[in-house]
């Protein structure tokens, strides 16, 4: 389950596979997208990616199998793995569809989620602040954290006796993010090289 808002645009709330949305009545018209946008953007995370794949598992186990209580503390514990990654994605996602231009100021007043923003800038460093670049990268860098081995791994150790501890550190997507993050400038470095070879004449 996530949860979201900002003080003047209302609220959101995501699980299950679902979404709620509360707006308030003096939100602007790119403060009620955003919020709106963030809640989606967790579904399509989710169901885009393995470990979003390995979430959705894990929520209908719980409340569909037989002994749900059996796989409530592994559920919980892939969702805390995911939540950094999975706000960040919502959160920049949702700030740049709904106005690229207005950027962070949509987000005033929730330092949470101005934190996220800037994290998610961060795996763009050096590429130009709501360009349709800095957009791929992002959103290439988050999934990249999201496909990891999980998914494989659990249905071969079997969904009722997988554990996050079977996983190498580096396979938890949160870890995977504070890698990209640490070396954002120096990838986007690099990509920018790689853009500007070809291009040349």
């Amino acid at each position: 389950m996530f949860t979201s808002g900002t003080e003047t645009a209302g609220s959101g709330r995501y699980a299950d596979g679902q979404w709620e949305i509360s707006t308030r009545g003096r939100a602007t018209d790119a403060g009620v997208r955003m919020v709106t946008l963030h809640e989606i953007m967790h579904a399509e995370l989710n169901d885009s990616t393995a470990w979003g794949s390995l979430f959705h598992a894990y929520a209908t186990l719980v409340q569909h199998a037989p002994d749900p209580v059996a796989y409530r503390e592994v559920s919980l514990s892939v969702i805390e793995a995911c939540r950094r990654t999975h706000e960040v994605f919502a959160t920049y996602t949702g700030v740049f569809l709904a106005d690229r231009a207005a950027g962070q100021s949509l987000l005033a007043g929730r330092p949470e989620y101005l934190a996220h923003y800037a994290d998610a800038c961060q795996l763009a460093a050096g590429i130009p602040l709501g360009s349709q670049l800095e957009w791929y990268v992002v959103i290439s860098a988050v999934r990249a954290c999201m496909q990891s081995h999980g998914l494989p791994k659990a249905l071969r150790t079997s969904l009722d006796q997988f554990r996050l501890a079977d996983l190498r550190a580096r396979d938890l997507p949160d870890v995977r993010l504070d890698m990209l993050i640490e070396e954002g400038e120096e990838l986007c470095r690099g990509l920018c090289d790689d853009i500007a070879e070809q291009l040349e004449p």
